[in-house]
């Protein structure tokens, strides 16, 4: 509980069109420039980032854990405190280049301080995967025409 981290960074993108090998040169080149001259690292952010972030100088604030990407996350908490990542970050997003500001691992609670808080995420979990169940059974069942669903006219596998 509480591992919270500073973190800005620089996205560059992977969108359809775009040829990945000339998106990870740039990104290489830039992170290169930010390792030689890492102040200059909200200029460059302004410059190539496709993250609204860029208007800060990629500052994402304080970010804790479950609020990002997990690869991205994982990236970020396993990094020291006070640096610019030395490799690009991947992530479903596209490549990231990570600059991290202060950062606090936080403190693993006693099972019985958070009993309560694990048997309702799974009994939230359980709830999701029923309705999930019963909306997949009903469309199943549906006969709409005029529109493909997926599922529609398909008997559900048991």
């Amino acid at each position: 509980m509480g591992a919270l981290a500073e973190v800005s960074h620089i996205l560059f993108q992977v969108t359809e069109g775009v040829e990945l090998a000339a998106l990870r040169l740039h990104a290489e080149s830039v992170l290169a420039e930010l390792l030689a001259q890492p102040q200059r690292f909200a200029e460059l952010a302004a410059i190539n980032s496709n993250c609204p972030s860029d208007a800060q100088g990629g500052s994402l604030g304080q970010i804790t854990r479950g609020t990002c990407v997990p690869e991205f996350e994982k990236a970020v908490f396993a990094a020291q405190a006070g640096a610019i990542l030395p490799r690009l970050v991947e992530s479903r997003f596209g490549l990231h280049i990570v600059q991290l500001g202060r950062k606090f691992d936080g403190q693993a609670l006693p099972f019985e301080a958070v009993r309560e808080n694990i048997a309702q995420a799974l009994q939230r979990a359980s709830f999701d995967r029923a309705v999930r169940q019963y909306l997949q059974l009903l469309v199943g069942r549906a006969r709409i025409s005029g529109i493909d669903l997926p599922g529609a006219g398909t008997p559900l596998v048991q």
